[in-house]
């Protein structure tokens, strides 16, 4: 087992940094044979398609593959039996906020036949890491308070806010079949990241926090309880240039 190849998989939690590492990733590891960086048709897709093999459908899952087969999950099982003398780099940070301690066992039940797994797991102080949450699930149509976010407990469409039971799903988790790292939010992760998966990123650049102001978001929420079907084009121009 100690002789096999690696699979890194970055599992977020989401809003620390993920978009940008997989951006990064996308130009570092075309030019170097020896890694290979897969996150699906979309790290989202990855996740989703993964659900579906399990028979974990729901609105969220549907709504990401419509029309796909839930053969591109084993599609991806065949690539990795294709690829065992290399090491592969996987990250989505959907793994963290759609599945639960038996999903991610059972993933790694799959992906330990043909590699050894490391499993990257992004900490970030609890308050700052919701609020971001929010804002997120504003601009993708909610339209309650923060406070009424916060008690969700249900993630059909929105991804789960209990951050103590996350974190401890991925630890069960990945205590039998695969070696956990947990790294620090900071403004450098995405180099921390890199030293992980062991890969030299070009042009590497300081993670900084840009959210915007209090008033973008207070306007986008207002706009999300009007729910008129003839808005929503308003609404995409209002988003694209709010945070461009």
């Amino acid at each position: 087992m100690t002789n096999r190849n690696k699979i890194y998989l970055h599992v977020g939690l989401e809003k620390t940094g993920s978009t940008s590492f997989q951006n990064s990733l996308r130009c570092a590891v075309t030019k170097n044979n020896q890694r290979i960086y897969f996150d699906g048709a979309s790290n989202q897709f990855f996740t989703a398609s993964f659900l579906q093999s399990i028979d974990k459908n729901n609105r969220w899952t549907k709504k990401t593959l419509q029309r796909r087969s839930r053969d591109q999950f084993y599609n991806f099982v065949a690539f990795l039996k294709c690829n065992i003398d290399k090491d592969i780099i996987l990250t989505s940070e959907h793994l963290s906020g759609r599945l639960d301690y038996l999903d991610i066992k059972d993933l790694l039940a799959t992906l330990t036949v043909s590699h050894e797994v490391v499993v990257i797991l992004v900490l970030r102080d609890q308050s700052s890491w919701l609020k971001s949450k929010y804002k997120e699930a504003l601009k993708n149509g909610f339209s309650s308070s923060f406070d009424k976010y916060c008690e969700m407990n249900e993630y059909d469409l929105w991804s789960r806010v209990d951050f103590n039971q996350i974190v401890d799903d991925r630890r069960r988790g990945s205590e039998e079949n695969a070696d956990l790292k947990i790294v620090k939010y900071s403004e450098n992760i995405i180099k921390d990241l890199a030293k992980i998966v062991n890969i030299e990123l070009p042009n590497t650049h300081v993670r900084k926090n840009v959210s915007g102001h209090r008033w973008k978001y207070l306007l986008i929420q207002k706009l999300n309880r009007l729910q008129v079907t003839r808005l929503g084009m308003l609404r995409r121009m209002l988003l694209k240039f709010l945070f461009r």
